[in-house]
């Protein structure tokens, strides 16, 4: 039965000459509630929440914002403004059978916070690895405005393309880092972020930083005056590749293929902590009249093609074929180059 004013009347049936009798009376739609728990203090720059609330009677609960100019409402999810008092409120209207619930609100701060430059790549970020000369590693990092106006800034890596560093143990040495893509204007707007990405490419210079940290550099957010508003530190190292050829050569005890024609299966290892890139063109190298690379498959390990990726303890294999002579004996000499490793 729904809520509303009813009528009841009474008669006589057993044919008695009766007047009937009426009675009235009102059926009231139930009572409900509403459970809303108390909500977090949230950063500006963190993502929307997700509001929950439940009315005893089961219906759906709507959410509005009482403050729409720190917060807005849409459908359960809270997106923030600005910075301040955050004020959302249940409600429930009820239906036929169920009465409005009393609205009940909960509030909570956002606030702004101090400026930073984060992070926000995957691990090991701002640690940018251990690479080869010549591979390349990127960084993104947000950078965050508290103050509540525009504030002029400049993102920049101190000394970075300011040519080779010394090398020396501790120095702090920028000029292998850049920025690639800036996406923070001259102005940033009070609350707002924008994004950095930072790359590194390290050379020969940092080879000696290895073990020592490897190379240092800091992304700078500076304002007026060039003070310093926040930083993040930038650390990345970078280690020769470091390979070996089976079976072994060397130009004093070089491989001998005998005096018949013939094709060898040289393996070459990656010996180094990092993956190894072979160059994209002529990365190994035959010289001599008698001598080529050759074609050939070596129980699953790949080729030694250009632009292959060896990962760090993993092989590869290159041919070598000999074609003796037509005629006469003599020893021939031919050398194996392998170049443009990274």
């Amino acid at each position: 039965m729904n809520g509303g004013n009813f009528t009841v009347t009474a008669t006589d049936n057993v044919g008695l000459s009766a007047t009937p009798a009426s009675v009235g009376f009102s059926v009231l739609p139930a009572p409900q509630t509403i459970t809303f728990g108390p909500l977090s203090n949230q950063f500006y720059i963190n993502p929307p929440i997700t509001l929950s609330a439940t009315a005893s009677s089961g219906l759906t609960v709507s959410f509005s914002s009482g403050t729409p100019t720190v917060c807005a409402v849409s459908g359960t999810t809270v997106s923030y403004i600005n910075a301040g008092l955050c004020m959302i409120t249940a409600s429930q209207g009820g239906d036929a059978d169920f009465s409005a619930a009393p609205p009940v609100s909960q509030s909570f701060q956002v606030i702004i916070g101090p400026w930073t430059v984060t992070a926000t790549s995957s691990s090991p970020c701002p640690f940018f690895g251990t690479l080869s000369l010549k591979q390349s590693s990127s960084c993104s990092f947000v950078v965050q405005n508290p103050s509540p106006t525009l504030t002029t800034i400049k993102v920049a890596i101190p000394g970075a393309g300011g040519g080779e560093g010394g090398g020396q143990s501790g120095e702090i040495d920028p000029d292998d880092f850049a920025i690639t893509t800036n996406g923070c204007p001259s102005s940033l707007a009070g609350g707002k972020t924008c994004n950095v990405t930072v790359t590194f490419t390290p050379d020969g210079d940092d080879l000696a930083l290895y073990a020592a940290g490897g190379s240092l550099a800091y992304l700078q957010v500076t304002g007026k005056a060039k003070a310093v508003l926040a930083y993040s530190t930038l650390t990345g190292k970078a280690e020769d590749p470091t390979v070996s050829l089976s079976p072994t050569t060397s130009s004093s005890s070089p491989y001998s293929f005998g005096s018949t024609s013939g094709t060898t299966t040289f393996t070459l290892t990656n010996n180094g902590p990092t993956t190894l890139i072979l160059g994209n063109t002529n990365s190994i190298k035959v010289t001599g009249k008698y001598f080529e690379l050759g074609a050939g498959t070596d129980g699953g390990v790949p080729n030694c093609t250009n632009g292959l990726s060896v990962p760090a303890g993993s092989s590869c294999a290159f041919y070598v074929t000999f074609t003796k002579p037509a005629s006469g004996s003599q020893t021939v000499i031919g050398s194996v180059t392998i170049t443009e490793m990274r």
